[in-house]
């Protein structure tokens, strides 16, 4: 009796020992009477052949096979039949076309992919890409003693670890579907539209047959392998992925899920898919809490808080690097750090006037959200004349309102022409072709362009410096010339031919830019050209509102100028126009730049003067007058005529002595001819036609363009 217990024992501890190299069923045979599955690339199409073949206990070919056809274009096939294994182990082929996830499109050849599997307790078996790559690993594992079940889950594990997806490893291969819809769809997806992406058929079975090599042996892949998994990852169109295979099966009658692929990337490199992207289950943000910082032309520190619930990066680009040329201008200086949800800026003092906004943008890993902040550095004009650029556009708006002052002067009779050519302004005898016409008109639309250039170039952040000569220059074309094409952008392949833009509509986009103008500029001037004082834009503002009899609004911005106390009236008006100025607001040094037309015609004296407090004081009595303070307006016209030892106006002459002071204190200062039109005296003081108060446009223009019409009389 004890030697029977003794052979019992034997037998049981020699079957436990030979467990361990196989399942406890391996040394039986597996009946089945029914097999099914699916072979997915992306869906293998119907009519495809699958080849089921049946292994030994040792795991070769038996030379025992069956084969089926694929059903549907779902890649489903089935096998109804008493088929008896003689392992459970099986291996499963498939040699067909296949739908193109990535592309979306349906292939042009051919592949196959395999399977091995243990049948013992399954009968619903899918054949994928990564049942084919695992496929000579778990029988390499096997072969050295590992069993089915524990070699399947190292090479699942081993193989998801080279995208970052290990914790997918628990769900076997075999039975994963990109139809299915669960959490590990989106594994299966991304790894097989990362190998195939960018290769043609061909190109694909050569380079799975190469993985699978490796990895059979291995359990890995080389380090650039597994980097360029990465770099192909993050370039997919995870959306166009989705989007192919929804469309695919919504064709075949089938509405599926998809997964969130970007989950399923790596984006970080930390080696674990989608953990850089938080809670797929919570709404993402990411934000700075100010979109711009306005820094001083002296720099700073600033930090700025940043509102997230996922992690980000500063470093993300899924784009293809795209050489510019090199900017005029550069951009903002400034060093940054980002500590924790905290972004701390420092910027550097400007060296130069104008700079560009420095952009700084924090993005989600997967590049799906992103948050600008824009740095924005006030300029340093203080030796503004050494830019290149800045001496070019104002050497231009020096030639254009050389000429337009010098015109205007001559056409208001408050100067007799010095030749022949300019006295046919003073006699008012124009044509289209006259050529100082074509040359004023050319040169203001010379530097409107160069201005919306050069806008362009530093970014709207600095409008504010361009907005007062561009308002100026505007100011004097519809003086001039009345409707006029409005440009206030670069034209680059847009409308060559703009056409006349109503005075009204120029002046409503003005008052607006203006308005931005005097709220960003400060209230003293340092005598630039471009970075000027608030009471700059407040006078052509208030010129603009008076030109559409908007009165008091614009009493109200010249009471601001005059209440500055920037300005002082000189003692006479050569005064004013001379170095000893006090008066002048806004001018053009004629000792830096050239205005021979107004030099030799109007005045000799140091500045062209562009706005003047004295045309600030006569405006405001302009405008007391027109809203029935005459007390008030008495007032002010005084101030000029006490200056000029002239006799005090009354309320009986105040209309006659208020023309006579603009045309004898504001002539050459392209003031008069307005004042003459607006009062709707031009055409009796200047005995000119009704038509006569706008110019003719110059006939190079209407030739060149033909959405613009000439003025009516020429």
């Amino acid at each position: 009796m004890k030697t029977f217990k003794f052979v019992i024992l034997f037998l049981f501890t020699v079957f436990i020992g030979c467990s361990k190299e196989t399942d406890s069923i391996d040394d039986k045979t597996v009946k089945v009477s029914t097999l099914e599955g699916r072979v997915e690339k992306g869906p293998f199409t119907q009519g495809s052949t699958v080849t089921i073949q049946e292994l030994s206990q040792n795991l070769s070919l038996t030379g025992k096979s069956f084969q089926t056809d694929i059903s549907n274009n779902e890649g489903s096939f089935k096998i109804e039949a008493a088929i008896e294994f003689v392992s459970p182990y099986v291996q499963i082929a498939c040699d067909g076309y296949f739908f193109n996830e990535v592309t979306g499109e349906l292939s042009n050849s051919q592949i196959r992919l395999e399977s091995f599997v243990d049948i013992a307790n399954k009968r619903s078996i899918n054949v994928n890409i990564l049942t084919h790559i695992s496929k000579g690993r778990i029988v390499n594992l096997m072969n050295e003693g590992v069993s089915y079940k524990d070699a399947a889950l190292q090479a699942r594990e081993e193989l998801l670890l080279c995208f970052g997806l290990q914790k997918y490893k628990e769900s076997d291969f075999e039975d994963l579907s990109i139809s299915a819809g669960e959490d590990c769809s989106g594994a299966l997806i991304i790894i097989s539209s990362i190998l195939l992406a960018d290769r043609n058929e061909a190109e694909l079975t050569e380079y799975i047959s190469n993985l699978k090599e490796t990895f059979t042996t291995s359990g890995t892949f080389q380090e650039d392998v597994i980097q360029s998994f990465k770099d192909k990852s993050r370039q997919l169109s995870t959306d166009d992925i989705t989007s192919n295979i929804v469309r695919r099966y919504n064709d075949l009658g089938k509405k599926i899920l998809v997964p969130d692929l970007k989950y399923y990337i790596d984006w970080d490199g930390d080696g674990i898919a989608g953990n850089e992207l938080g809670d797929p289950h919570t709404e993402k943000q990411l934000f700075f809490e100010v979109d711009t910082v306005h820094a001083s032309k002296e720099g700073g520190e600033f930090r700025v808080r940043i509102q997230a619930n996922i992690p980000f990066t500063t470093n993300f680009d899924n784009s293809p690097n795209v050489i510019s040329p090199e900017s005029l201008f550069k951009e903002v200086e400034l060093t940054s750090t980002i500590n924790e949800n905290e972004i701390i800026i420092n910027v550097n003092p400007a060296t130069a006037p104008f700079s560009k906004p420095k952009t700084i943008t924090i993005y989600s890993h997967d590049g799906s959200l992103s948050a600008k902040l824009i740095i924005v550095q006030e300029g340093d004009f203080s030796n503004e004349l050494s830019s290149e650029i800045i001496t070019s556009i104002i050497s231009k708006a020096s030639t254009g309102f050389d000429y337009t002052h010098t015109i205007e002067g001559l056409y208001s009779n408050c100067y007799a022409a010095n030749s022949s050519q300019w006295n046919l302004f003073s006699s008012h005898n124009l044509t289209a072709n006259t050529s100082e016409i074509s040359s004023a008109w050319a040169a203001l639309y010379q530097l409107n362009h160069s201005l919306n250039s050069v806008e362009e170039l530093v970014g709207s952040a600095s409008s504010k410096y361009f907005t007062t000569l561009r308002a100026l220059l505007y100011y004097h074309l519809t003086t001039l010339w009345g409707d006029t094409p409005y440009i206030f952008e670069k034209i680059n392949n847009g409308n060559f031919y703009p056409s006349r833009t109503p005075i009204a509509d120029i002046y409503t986009s003005l008052h607006e830019q203006l308005e931005e103008c005097i709220s960003g500029m400060s209230e003293g001037g340092n005598g630039s050209f471009f970075a000027v004082s608030k009471n700059v834009p407040r006078a052509l503002l208030a010129k603009i509102l008076i030109q559409q009899k908007q009165y008091s609004e614009a009493l109200m911005i010249l009471k601001e100028i005059i209440s500055s106390g920037m300005y002082t009236l000189n003692n006479s008006r050569n005064e004013a126009l001379s170095s000893a100025s006090t008066e002048m607001i806004y001018a053009i040094n004629k000792g830096t730049f050239s205005t021979p037309n107004h030099t030799n015609n109007i005045e000799t004296g140091t500045y062209l003067p562009l706005i003047q407090y004295s045309e600030i004081i006569l405006l405001a009595a302009e405008c007391e007058n027109k809203i029935g303070n005459r007390d008030a307006a008495i007032t002010f016209l005084n101030k000029i005529r006490n200056r000029d030892g002239e006799s005090t106006t009354s309320a009986e002459s105040f209309e006659k002595d208020l023309k006579e002071t603009w045309k004898s204190t504001m002539m050459g200062g392209f003031s008069y001819f307005a004042f003459l039109k607006r009062n709707n005296i031009a055409v009796s003081e200047l005995n000119i036609q009704d038509y006569q108060k706008l110019l003719p446009i110059p006939s190079s223009e209407t030739m060149y363009n033909p959405n613009v019409s000439q003025n009516p009389g020429y």
